[in-house]
Order: structure tokens, then C-alpha cells, then sequence
């Protein structure tokens, strides 16, 4: 996951890791691509807070 600091991965009880990198566009894209050899990746942007 692309963020403003980079700070420690967490793993979910199905196996799902989130890597949190701070690094240009390109480059997390990069890192992904690399990361899921040859499957796909998700791309998403933030979404806006919902009003309550």
C-alpha cells in the first residue's frame, strides 16, 4: 500500500499481506507487478469519508 511513511506489514487470518511503502506511483506499481509475479494486482484510490 502506497502512504505517506512506510511502517511495519500486517498479515490477515487468510493469508493476506499488506505491504505499506513510501515511494513515488510508479515505483509501488512497480514493486506490485514485481511482487505478484505475473497474476494481477488491484489498483484503488482513497475514497472520501462518507457524511454521517
Amino acid at each position: 500500500m502506497l502512504t505517506h511513511y512506510a511502517r511495519p506489514s500486517i498479515e490477515m487470518k487468510g493469508g493476506t499481506t499488506f505491504h505499506f511503502i513510501d515511494t513515488s506511483p510508479a515505483e509501488a506499481l512497480a514493486a506490485a507487478r514485481e511482487a505478484a509475479g505475473g497474476l494481477d494486482i488491484e489498483r484503488s484510490a482513497p475514497r472520501a469519508a462518507s457524511p454521517t
